[in-house]
């Protein structure tokens, strides 16, 4: 399947839910379970960066965590076709504030972005400033934004207001 999938470039929406896609978890000892979990998350990678026709990603309840969170935002950084994005949903992968940060960060060129849904994660202060800097950028689209269950305080709200 991940083979497959790192070589297509029609797939418009993918969606991926409660699955372990974590990789660098101190959790997953066993050699050959986070050698697979490298393979696909890095296969998963190659799919997002080739595909030029993908519309929405949803990885959802998959513990992707940091180390996975931060190949995905590599990849999304340097994706040649930014426009294509409509819609990103990582919605509880434990995806800590760096992480966040640097994920959003990523986003920075994907002016039709619509939709983000970081829920259920690790978000504070540091993804708050990411997001008020893409939400500010005069070519952003973005509609719906899910924060809900992360750990943004006052300070974080009061960010998020300002943009």
């Amino acid at each position: 399947f991940c083979k497959g999938l790192a070589q297509n470039r029609s797939v418009k929406d993918l969606s991926i839910s409660f699955c372990e896609l974590s990789i660098g978890d101190v959790s997953v000892t066993h050699p050959k379970v986070k050698k697979l979990q490298q393979f696909t998350i890095v296969k998963l990678a190659q799919f997002c960066e080739q595909n030029i026709n993908l519309q929405s990603l949803k990885i959802d309840c998959c513990d992707l965590g940091d180390t996975s969170t931060r190949l995905l935002a590599m990849v999304l950084a340097r994706k040649s076709n930014k426009s294509s994005i409509l819609k990103i949903n990582l919605y509880d992968n434990g995806i800590g504030d760096i992480a966040a940060k640097e994920l959003i960060e990523s986003l920075d060129g994907y002016d039709n972005l619509k939709e983000l849904s970081l829920g259920n994660n690790l978000v504070g202060m540091r993804g708050c400033m990411a997001l008020e800097n893409l939400i500010s950028s005069p070519t952003a689209n973005l509609q719906q934004l899910n924060l809900q269950n992360n750990k943004i305080d006052d300070s974080g709200i009061a960010v998020l207001t300002r943009a």
